[in-house]
């Protein structure tokens, strides 16, 4: 007799457990039913497009003649302002500072032969005093020995005896009267050199010059060897500007070009002078190429830079050691078209507007600058249409609408106001 335990047990769990798995695969039969049925619906009745014209937006361009030149090259250039004269200034003498002028200061300018320091004369005019008394008493020692020597000539011919020439020298005394003479040469080469150590105690500027750092002051004791203070001339100052070496064909120098070098044009890095520049020339080509970027090293000067000059106190001042931007006019070119820098597009590119309205992207050979125009050698002819303004994705042959202005002459193809460029029929 079963138990109440075991008449609590399922009947037939197998049953139940294939009838599940028959549903499950029912439904995704089902599923899978529905999807099909419903792809076939959507294939078979697509969705209508409406239909008309599609506009076709055409970017507005703006467009001017290609200008053909003739003119110079412009090679720009970086640089650095240097002295073109820079020098020790030095005392001839030992002594003393007893007074320096005023502008002996940093900074502090003179022309050539003006007073910079003055050294104590005490001590040269004692010394001179006393050359000048031994002049006196040398050439007074060449007066008496003059008169020995009249009075020997005289005994010589009383007497009249034949004797040899050495006797002869020495009975008239000519040995005598040479230290004499000597003596009184010698004394007087002391008296000159004393009176121009006199002169050297005032010590003057050599050339027209500007103060870069002193090195004494009033109550200085100096020697020969001292170095008073450091000068540069304001007369000119030199440029050393680097180019590529493929430039210095278009570079004029003198040594090559009868004496006269490329002008240039010197530009100040600083916010202040923007705009501003100086003008040069070029003097010369250094002996050996930039060390870093191995670039050749041409000489400029610029004439009174520092603006000391009447004529010149408006102008912008070059400080020297400074980093400056140069333009140097190179070798004549004739006709040649020209464009503006803003134009020269991406892989040495320009985009042209075709007689048919249409973009054309052409490459071109660049040969140099114009001031702040670009010359073309290749690819680019005078007349030619160049596009002047931005278009947003360029690509070749695109149509475009050309706005008119007075460098835009008549072109073919839609015109400004036409709306409408171009229309497509939508497909069905």
């Amino acid at each position: 007799m079963p138990t109440p335990q075991q008449s609590k047990q399922p009947a037939n769990p197998q049953g139940k457990k294939k009838l599940s798995t028959a549903a499950q695969a029912v439904a995704v039969f089902l599923i899978i039913g529905g999807a099909l049925l419903v792809g076939r619906h959507y294939t078979a009745s697509p969705p209508k497009v409406a239909t008309g014209n599609v506009v076709k937006r055409v970017q507005a361009v703006t467009a001017e003649a290609v200008e053909v030149a003739s003119g110079h090259f412009t090679i720009e250039a970086m640089g650095t302002i240097i002295a073109a004269q820079k020098i020790d200034l030095l005392s001839k003498v030992a002594g003393d500072i007893v007074r320096v002028s005023d502008e002996f200061t940093t900074g502090g300018s003179f022309h050539r032969g003006d007073m910079v320091i003055d050294l104590d004369q005490e001590d040269f005019n004692l010394t001179l005093r006393q050359l000048q008394s031994e002049v006196i008493k040398a050439q007074s020692d060449y007066q008496l020995e003059l008169g020995n020597q009249r009075i020997s000539r005289k005994e010589y011919e009383i007497l009249g005896e034949q004797v040899s020439p050495e006797e002869q020298e020495l009975m008239l005394r000519r040995p005598q009267l040479a230290i004499a003479e000597a003596n009184l040469m010698a004394a007087r080469a002391k008296l000159d050199q004393a009176q121009l150590n006199l002169v050297r105690t005032r010590i003057t500027a050599p050339f027209n010059c500007v103060v870069l750092s002193k090195n004494v002051d009033v109550g200085s004791r100096i020697s020969q060897a001292t170095a008073l203070a450091q000068l540069a001339g304001t007369d000119v100052f030199h440029l050393e500007l680097t180019i590529p070496t493929g430039q210095l064909e278009r570079v004029a120098l003198p040594d090559r070009n009868d004496g006269v070098g490329s002008s240039i044009r010197v530009f100040i890095q600083q916010k202040n002078e923007a705009g501003k520049w100086r003008t040069g020339r070029i003097i010369g080509l250094a002996p050996g190429l930039e060390p870093k970027g191995r670039m050749a090293v041409v000489i400029g000067e610029v004439a009174d830079p520092l603006s000391l000059l009447p004529e010149n106190k408006d102008k912008t001042r070059l400080l020297l050691n400074s980093y400056v931007r140069a333009e140097i006019d190179g070798k004549e070119f004739s006709g040649l078209p020209q464009i503006s820098r803003a134009y020269l597009r991406d892989n040495n590119t320009v985009w042209l507007l075709t007689g048919d309205g249409k973009l054309e992207i052409r490459e071109v050979k660049t040969a140099g600058l114009n001031r702040d125009k670009i010359i073309v050698s290749k690819g680019l002819s005078g007349g030619e249409l160049l596009i002047t303004s931005d278009i947003n994705r360029p690509i070749d042959g695109m149509a475009l609408k050309p706005v008119r202005t007075e460098k835009t002459p008549q072109i073919q193809g839609p015109t400004p106001d036409s709306g409408v460029s171009a229309t497509t029929q939508p497909q069905q």
